[in-house]
């Protein structure tokens, strides 16, 4: 293997891994999409992402 064909097989691992506080969350809640929808102002898309790893989101919310 040379060094280009490396650095593309690098490329390709790095880009699959998830982020970090999603692969520690027990629920694999995608940390780095929630914060940007709230940034950008777009509720309903954080919600929305929220709703996919949370079975019951206000519930848990509110323990």
């Amino acid at each position: 293997m040379d060094q280009s064909e490396l650095r593309r097989f690098e490329e390709l691992c790095i880009q699959e891994e998830p982020p970090w506080c999603q692969a520690s969350c027990p629920l694999h809640l995608d940390g780095r999409a929630l914060c940007r929808s709230v940034a950008d102002g777009r509720f309903a898309e954080a919600r929305r992402t929220i709703e996919k790893a949370l079975p019951l989101p206000e519930i848990l919310g509110r323990i």
